[in-house]
């Protein structure tokens, strides 16, 4: 079995990836007699503004740009991340040296003492260079399987980074609600002292007939009821600066930030696009996919391992009784050799067969990933458009209040 072409794949990606969501019955178990060619719908709402990579910069808030890159410089768990894209690049390369041969330097020394005759000595010195000659792309295809898990990793690496900068957002516009709650609360706390006196110099003046002592109790419990608000929001402030803190990677102790108390002017809805361009930019999506590529090239590795091996090695070596005479004469060397398994218990088969299951489980899980994306998607529009519907159903109910009617 030989792995699978890129034009190949990049159909394969498209089979499984838009034709999953097929409108017949379970994807799962459609799997087994083939999938449906039908396309998927496309979004139920789109904007016209493109999303930018930087997806953040779309809120023109350049407090929160600089919050969301000291979290890029500082973040422990992106740090991890990156470093273990690196480890994954430097394996890569380390399966990639076995497409050529290695060549080493050996020394020897050797003495016999015989106690019936001379003693004699041997130096030798040289170069062997072996190699395996990979006819079936064995090499090859743990080498490409080896690159395609990197960029796995590398889209991992984009993942974490993707949802650092979504919780960061989302923590920095929490903290500025509970900042800008909390201006509320001290003016209404304001309020209700001013209320509280008024109330009591009524009660204990003058005109103490005409108010009645339930009015000055119930102002005293608005007091104490804002009080217990203003110490549960600053609480909540207090956490949401421990998890910003933390996010940029710095301790939480004493951690303060100014965010101010309003928010920025929410941006046009983006260009959701189709939904097939969605695979594109969602590194989670990329990761599943690519994982489903390696596997293809780990089953492809596997089925040659089965077939034998054909190995050269060449040595130059130079061999004399003393030192002195070395490097005189010269010795070159080849060695073919050719390798077949002939029984080994099933264990090569069997790891045909993990590798093919393997594969197959990543199939159902990328067909997973690409219907969580939709799913988030749609979530998202639907959250959007019934909180438009709300802010405009608050605006109607406003604007038709009669005007001789106040809160209470």
């Amino acid at each position: 079995m030989t792995s699978l072409s890129p034009d190949w794949l990049y159909q394969w990606r498209w089979l499984v990836a838009l034709l999953l969501l097929g409108s017949a019955g379970c994807a799962y178990k459609d799997a087994a007699v083939g999938w449906s060619l039908t396309p998927p719908p496309p979004f139920s709402e789109s904007g016209e503004v493109p999303v930018p990579d930087r997806w953040w910069t779309a809120f023109g808030d350049s407090e929160l740009n600089r919050q969301i890159d000291c979290a890029l410089d500082g973040n422990y768990t992106l740090a991890a991340a990156l470093q273990r894209l690196q480890a994954a690049q430097a394996l890569t390369r380390r399966e990639a040296s076995d497409l050529l041969p290695d060549v080493n330097f050996f020394a020897e020394a050797e003495g016999t003492i015989r106690s019936n005759g001379p003693e004699t000595n041997r130096f030798e010195l040289g170069l062997d260079a072996p190699y395996e000659v990979d006819l079936w792309g064995r090499i090859q295809s743990r080498v490409e399987g080896e690159a395609v898990h990197a960029s796995t990793t590398e889209e991992d690496y984009h993942a974490v980074a993707l949802v650092l900068t979504a919780e960061i957002a989302r923590t920095w516009y929490s903290l500025i609600e509970a900042r800008a709650q909390m201006s509320l609360l001290n003016q209404q706390l304001t309020t209700n002292l001013t209320g509280v006196k008024l109330q009591e110099a009524g009660f204990g003046g003058a005109g103490r007939d005409e108010v009645n002592p339930a009015d000055v109790l119930r102002q005293r419990q608005l007091v104490e009821s804002t009080r217990e608000q203003i110490v549960v929001v600053q609480a909540r402030i207090d956490v949401l600066e421990h998890q910003l803190a933390v996010l940029q990677g710095k301790p939480p102790q004493g951690a303060v930030y100014n965010a101010g108390i309003d928010l920025p002017k929410l941006p046009p809805l983006p260009a959701t696009g189709l939904p097939s361009e969605l695979l594109h930019r969602r590194p989670d999506v990329q990761r599943d996919y690519l994982a489903l590529a390696a596997a293809d090239k780990d089953l492809a590795s596997a089925v040659s391992s089965q077939y034998p091996r054909f190995n050269l090695t060449g040595s130059l070596s130079t061999v004399a009784e003393n030192p002195e005479n070395l490097f005189r004469d010269w010795v070159l060397t080849a060695l073919a050799q050719i390798i077949a398994p002939l029984f080994d218990g099933g264990q090569r088969a069997a790891e045909v067969d993990r590798n093919a299951a393997v594969l197959r489980e990543l199939v159902a899980q990328y067909g997973q990933t690409v219907l969580i994306a939709y799913r988030e998607v749609e979530d998202a529009l639907a959250a959007t458009r019934c909180r438009g519907s709300r802010t405009r159903s608050s605006f109607t109910k406003a604007a038709h209040c009669p005007k001789n009617i106040t809160a209470s």
